[in-house]
């Protein structure tokens, strides 16, 4: 992929509420070379119920068109409790789903820098390797940077994605939300 499609990347951006600096550094330092940084997570800043549904193809089906629509790449930031939140496992559902209306996306995992050794979330974890259908990788320091991972990402696309996993119906209790409420 070259850099002139490059800047017609959607970025839909990913994160755990807590790491809400660190998105908003995201969008300060890259937002003005990509066609458009989509910060609006599900749930991300939005008061009650957003998706009413438990049927799994449901919420994906709602996230991918609601949320994700048009994007190309998700970019999931890997904070200290990441691993632990149900939206952030949907939005990374939506992003592979792949349906008549929508193509899945890529997905671009950005370990934050004071979190290198966090958890993942599963179904990330379970897409990762040589032969997976997601990368990760640490905090980019420059747009150069940023955009060789796109471009990684997107030729990951061409390895079938595990989408297996049930979506997670809770969050879980994870100890550095409880430090940092």
């Amino acid at each position: 992929m070259t850099s002139a499609k490059l800047s017609e990347i959607r970025i839909f951006l990913s994160y755990n509420q807590h790491d809400r600096e660190y998105a908003e550094r995201f969008i300060e330092e890259f937002g003005g070379v990509w066609k458009s940084v989509i910060d609006r997570g599900v749930g991300a800043c939005m008061a009650g119920i957003v998706v009413d549904g438990t049927a799994d193809d449901y919420v994906t089906s709602h996230v991918r068109t609601t949320y994700l629509r048009n994007t190309t790449v998700t970019i999931v930031l890997i904070g200290g409790c990441t691993w632990s939140r149900k939206m952030v496992d949907w939005e990374i559902a939506a992003t592979m789903q792949d349906t008549p209306s929508y193509q899945r996306g890529a997905l671009l995992a950005l370990t934050l820098p004071d979190h290198a050794d966090a958890d993942l979330p599963y179904r990330l974890e379970d897409n990762l390797g040589d032969d997976g259908y997601a990368i990760i990788r640490p905090y980019p320091t420059d747009v150069n940077e940023l955009e060789r991972y796109c471009a990684e990402a997107i030729a990951q696309m061409d390895n079938p994605p595990n989408n297996s996993r049930p979506l997670r119906a809770y969050n879980s209790y994870c100890e550095a939300d409880q430090r940092r409420a």
